[in-house]
């Protein structure tokens, strides 16, 4: 998708003066419209007034209901061109002296026939959001403003004056499902490109976002090149078209689709390797040259399929290619050098609960060994019947009396909150795919980027991770990526896009998406994410304790191994790929050793209390606030960290007082850490690190005083209002 930033300047002029008689006018003028060509097609936005002006009512203060009845502006928006235009309408102020502007605290604004509200109120001036316009479609919208019957004399004498934008981006096609998950679409924002992994190049390539489905019959199961059998040459095609080498026809790709799961994909061509060996006589689909009937995708670079834990992964590059990219065929390769972030869509979904009184060794079903009950929800609704308030009173030492209260029982399903932003309710988010790297990733005393909020971040693999930063400036450098001058391309209103540091919910989220059949669950049996155990010695540390240089996306240094070396097996290694939550190269790393990762999770002030205990945090660039609030996932205040009654204080979702197996703080699912924030240390950290061995892991929770350390690092992630 292209950005697209269209100014319809209409101004507002709004003139007061209490005297008998007087009239207040607000005039609306149009005054320019913009076209703008792109290599696929013409967005072209025009505007027009229907009528002149509105007048307020006896030139006085009035009450909604006056209002309301008020003649309106209406004026209209027109595409005119060939692309599809996705956009919000905003009002915004061109006083140049707030001193003589009337506060808009005393201005209402009503627009079309929705409730009316304070001018003050809008959020980045905001009246009409996620509009849509087809070609040749026009959209007519009505204003009526007035002065609050409650506006005080001090407004005698000020003028509000501002003008009228559209701010959106021409859409080129409608995503569709690509899976039978039901799982929600990914929602790509600007400067987001769609990815797959191209495994014979070792290169990622543009995934295909459309659907492609043909349907018929392949007289001869795995003979692609028709000569009667199946044969080594057979399993070259296959692979060579995965790759973008080989075109096949509709019949060579039915015959192609060995496993049944209606893609031809790298598993497929493993399957003849196999059947070359002599490892297997039947492919899933059915015995070779046998005669199928069959449904498959025809593009080999289908962008995601949850099913075949296949998660959809999409990357953020730099300005110089970024358009090349946005407007390439699927299978162009995307430049690692271009790269700047890396990310995976997490789906919004519901989960079967399993210790809804965060009891600890409480567990319905076996949601740690034959994974946890997850069913996908179709765009924002929440089907989970069960709901949770919580209570920031002194926490209980008794079992079954937790600080959140929640309707239901254990065996019912929950729509996990991760995917309620706010006073938003989301589809899904995306994930950083790996912990934080930065613009200059150096080693040693640097640790990767150390205590700054200067550099800007990176989401790569196979560097060294950002440590030794404060928890609130790693909030910072990872909500600064919205900037006006980023340069990820980025949208910078936070109206529908909001880059954040990642919440304990999300990470929560994750993890609980990865104990399931759409992650390390197959066939009823769970496995562990290996740890990441490789540190760099580049800097002459003589152990990993000396700098504690951690690398991204690398895997355990051997098979099995929870100890800590030199060894990196990169994340697109087979090894590599045991550290990652799908066991395959499309899933979320780091989530295990690595260095231990900060995210925004900390306990009350006190007893009661609703505000955080800013104990120890050596920065205060993130303010707690209700502003804020959806930035931080607050829990209550307490003394202890391993016991009923640290537990007591944790949320459904959030992956710590759910997933305890025993106290003393090792007994967490898998051996995990398991240390919930206290006074001394009010902050969380997840994931362990190299550091702590087997410990570590996407259920370990520890407290953590937010402070900068040389093994603790951070995670972003991205909110999508689609």
């Amino acid at each position: 998708m292209k950005k697209k930033v269209t100014l319809l300047i209409i101004s507002i002029i709004l003139v007061l003066i209490i005297l008998a008689g007087t009239t207040y006018s607000v005039l609306f003028k149009v005054d320019t419209t913009e076209k703008q060509s792109y290599t696929t097609g013409i967005l072209d936005i025009t505007s027009n007034a229907i009528n002149n002006s509105v007048t307020l009512a006896n030139g006085l203060p009035i009450s909604d209901t006056e209002g309301k009845t008020s003649t309106p502006y209406t004026f209209k928006i027109s595409n005119v061109g060939n692309l599809k235009y996705k956009f919000d309408v905003k009002l915004l102020s061109t006083n140049s002296d707030t001193t003589t502007m009337i506060n808009p605290d005393y201005i209402k604004i009503m627009v079309d026939n929705n409730t009316p509200v304070k001018l003050s109120s809008l959020t980045d001036g905001v009246i009409l959001s996620n509009k849509k316009l087809s070609p040749g479609a026009d959209l007519e919208v009505t204003i009526r403003m007035w002065l609050d019957e409650y506006t005080p004399n001090t407004e005698i004498g000020k003028t509000f004056t501002a003008k009228i934008t559209t701010t959106g981006q021409a859409v080129y096609s409608e995503a569709v499902k690509l899976d039978n998950s039901g799982a929600n679409i990914p929602v790509l924002v600007d400067g987001m490109i769609p990815v797959v992994y191209n495994s014979l190049s070792n290169v990622w390539v543009k995934a295909s976002t459309e659907k492609n489905i043909i349907s018929g019959t392949c007289n001869a199961l795995g003979d692609l090149d028709n000569d009667g059998e199946v044969t080594v040459t057979d399993t070259r095609y296959l692979f060579q078209f995965v790759a973008g080498m080989r075109t096949f026809s509709d019949e060579q790709i039915l015959c192609a689709d060995l496993d049944g799961n209606g893609f031809v994909d790298e598993t497929d061509g493993q399957l003849l390797n196999q059947n070359m060996a002599g490892a297997i006589n039947t492919f899933p689909k059915g015995t070779p040259l046998s005669t199928v009937n069959a449904t498959v995708e025809k593009s080999p670079f289908t962008w995601y399929n949850y099913d075949d834990k296949k998660w959809a992964n999409a990357v953020l590059v730099t300005g110089t290619n970024r358009s090349t990219y946005q407007n390439a065929n699927p299978g162009t390769e995307i430049t690692e050098a271009n790269i700047l972030a890396f990310y995976v869509w997490i789906p919004r979904y519901k989960y079967k609960v399993w210790n809804i009184n965060k009891v600890i060794g409480t567990q319905s079903y076996n949601a740690q060994t034959t994974g946890i009950d997850i069913v996908f929800e179709n765009g924002t609704a929440s089907t989970g019947t069960i709901s949770c308030t919580y209570s920031y009173a002194a926490p209980s030492s008794t079992a079954g009396s937790p600080n959140e209260t929640c309707t239901g029982n254990n065996g019912d399903y929950y729509t996990h909150p991760a995917f309620t932003f706010g006073n938003q309710e989301l589809t899904g988010f995306w994930m950083g795919k790996f912990e934080l790297s930065s613009s200059n990733p150096a080693t040693g005393t640097s640790y990767g980027g150390g205590t700054s909020t200067s550099l800007t971040p990176r989401i790569l693999p196979n560097v060294t991770s950002w440590r030794k930063n404060t928890l609130s400036n790693y909030w910072k450098v990872i909500y600064d990526m919205q900037t006006s001058d980023n340069i990820y391309g980025l949208p910078t209103s936070r109206i529908n896009t909001d880059s954040h540091m990642i919440t304990n919910m999300e990470w929560g989220a994750v993890a609980y998406l990865t104990n399931s059949k759409y992650g390390r669950c197959t066939k009823g049996s769970c496995t562990e994410v290996s740890i990441n155990g490789a540190w760099d010695n580049s800097d002459g540390g003589s152990s990993y304790s000396t700098y504690y240089t951690t690398k991204t996306g690398c895997g355990p240094i051997s098979s099995g191994s929870t100890s800590n070396g030199t060894k990196c097996n990169a994340y697109n290694t087979t090894l590599g790929q045991t550290a990652s939550t799908t066991g395959n190269i499309y899933g979320v790393y780091d989530m295990s050793g690595g260095a231990t990762e900060y995210v925004m999770g900390n306990i009350s002030s006190s007893n009661g209390a609703t505000y955080i205990y800013n104990a120890r945090d050596a920065g205060s660039n993130f303010t707690y606030s209700t502003d804020t609030t959806k930035y931080l996932v607050p829990y209550a205040y307490g003394t202890t960290n391993n016991d009923q009654t640290a537990y007591n204080r944790g949320r459904l979702g959030d992956a710590t007082s759910e997933v305890v197996k025993s106290s003393g703080g090792n007994g967490g699912w898998y051996t995990d850490h398991a240390y919930f924030p206290n006074s001394s240390d009010s902050w969380l950290s997840r994931g362990g690190s190299i550091y702590n061995s087997s410990n570590s892991g996407p259920f370990s929770f520890n407290r953590n005083s937010g402070m900068s350390s040389k093994i603790v690092s951070g995670r972003a992630a991205l909110s999508i209002a689609s």
